[in-house]
């Protein structure tokens, strides 16, 4: 059983998120109009709220759609920071396929 993909939402972040999913639905890169605004407004509230949790500064906080998205950022990231000074990527045949492909395509 794999809940990671599938875990099941927790009804207070399906309650703080419903607004947002029925009434306030703009495209919180939208800057043009007040739908838009109101998503950037939530998000940035959000952001503040996690980056608090953890002692982190908002900035440092980047939501993803999911886990393959994440994986890339992070995995294709810190290679290209280091690219200057280290050139190897190590990781195993089990990885998930996101892992791989990333590290693929940094070969």
């Amino acid at each position: 059983m794999d809940v990671q993909a599938t875990t099941p939402l927790d009804p207070r972040v399906l309650d703080a998120m419903l607004p947002y999913l029925i009434n306030y639905y703009g495209n919180p890169h939208s800057r043009t109009h007040a739908y838009g605004w109101e998503s950037e407004a939530a998000m940035e509230r959000a952001r503040q709220q996690v980056a608090s949790l953890i002692g982190a500064d908002p900035r440092e906080i980047i939501f993803t759609s999911g886990a393959t998205e994440s994986n890339n950022i992070a995995i294709k990231g810190v290679a290209r920071f280091y690219r200057s000074r280290k050139k190897h990527l190590i990781t195993t045949q089990t990885e998930h396929k996101c892992v791989l492909d990333s590290c693929r395509s940094l070969e």
